[in-house]
């Protein structure tokens, strides 16, 4: 039996961190990464979401507008990669992507970081386990930056898929061992209980001994002749 891996997440790259406003008055700054918004799904229209507390761009400082152009990148750039997993994963994927939010200057909120949640567990058959494997490890590696995580959960498959092999080997041999074994029973059979054995060599006549033993007495010189008989 393979050992599965347990219930596993890909994670996107480290959490951007935008520099908060300096000027005097500005409006909220970014959050402490330490107090990300907990994660949700996915929105439905895959964009940044607004909160009631929205600024208008005209009245945001400069370093908060550019702040605001980092964490639209950012969102992007999470929301790409989180799809790139998904959309390998397929049937594995156990959720949609599911996304921390920061709050921008301009009081929308922003993705960060993502997860999708996949199954990783054996299936009923090597065959099975074995294809799983292979799908996990390429869902892990489909984004163009895979982050650190990814590449563990690549390597776990990489190993899962492996096993599945050793097991797919094994399990192949031992189907064509009894298959052998199958076929030798079904040919005794067939051929009946003597064809085992091995026919004996076959013995000269007993006439032509003696006429040898005869032609032999009579060229032999008769100091012999007790032998030859003897």
């Amino acid at each position: 039996m393979v050992t599965g891996l347990r219930n596993s997440s890909f994670s996107p790259v480290i959490p951007f961190l935008a520099a908060p406003a300096s000027e005097e008055g500005a409006r909220e700054s970014l959050r402490d990464p330490a107090r990300l918004e907990e994660s949700e799904p996915s929105d439905a229209d895959g964009r940044a979401r607004a909160s009631p507390l929205a600024v208008r761009e005209e009245d945001l400082t400069p370093q908060e507008a550019q702040d605001v152009r980092q964490l639209e990148i950012r969102d992007q750039q999470v929301r790409r990669h989180e799809q790139a997993h998904l959309a390998v994963a397929g049937s594995y994927a156990i959720s949609a992507p599911a996304y921390q939010y920061v709050t921008g200057p301009d009081g929308k909120r922003y993705a960060v970081a993502g997860e999708v949640s996949i199954s990783t567990s054996p299936e009923a058959t090597p065959e099975e386990t074995l294809k799983k494997a292979q799908v996990i490890r390429r869902a892990a590696l489909a984004p163009g930056d895979p982050s650190p995580q990814d590449r563990r959960i690549a390597a776990a498959a990489a190993r899962l898929e492996a096993q599945a092999r050793r097991e797919l080997a094994e399990q192949k041999a031992e189907e064509a061992a009894q298959a052998e074994e199958t076929k030798t029973s079904q040919e005794e059979v067939r051929a009946g209980p003597g064809a085992a054995r091995e026919e004996e060599p076959s013995r000269p006549p007993l006439n032509r001994i003696l006429a040898e033993l005869i032609r032999a007495t009579r060229e032999a010189p008769v100091g012999q002749i007790l032998d030859l008989i003897g």
